[in-house]
């Protein structure tokens, strides 16, 4: 079944403006939405909100409600509710101050990386997780999927 649309609320600083081409990236990451609200099977027209902060940020985010004193590169908070008109799958919140310099350890770009996170974060809202090793197999696997299904990357 195909969504016949998809929302993204973005909040960002100007910051991440200046480090990444950040149109181009949003239409990609609006497909990947796509794409996963598919693999759902919802015919529901489904929204979600993105959120740019910084490191200090997300480690409060991370330490509030996780109970971990420590920054990540994504936080994920599903909400799952419908208003009648949209599904309304979640939050993610993406720690811009590290998009670079993640990119830089794998090898990859910072555009890449932001819709790296910006997937890792939706497959979350959905339920995929990694904290057993099976799951993050799972996980592993439809990442890499979507970005070879999406012509993102190929490896």
């Amino acid at each position: 079944m195909i969504i016949n649309s998809s929302k993204i609320f973005f909040y960002r600083r100007d910051e991440i403006v200046k480090k990444i081409p950040f149109q181009k990236a949003k239409k990609d990451i609006k497909n990947i939405l796509k794409y996963i609200g598919n693999e759902q099977n919802d015919q529901k027209k489904i929204s979600m909100s993105i959120h740019f902060v910084d490191s200090k940020r997300i480690k409060q985010l991370n330490n509030d409600h996780r109970g971990k004193d420590s920054s990540t590169d994504v936080l994920s908070f599903p909400h799952n509710e419908y208003d009648g008109k949209r599904f309304y799958i979640g939050d993610v919140f993406i720690n811009e101050d590290i998009i670079e310099s993640q990119s830089i350890e794998i090898e990859s770009d910072p555009e890449t990386e932001l819709k790296f996170l910006a997937m890792h974060g939706m497959l979350h809202l959905v339920g995929y997780d990694h904290i057993k090793k099976e799951d993050e197999k799972k996980m592993l696997k439809k990442q890499k999927e979507i970005f070879m299904k999406l012509g993102i990357r190929n490896d």
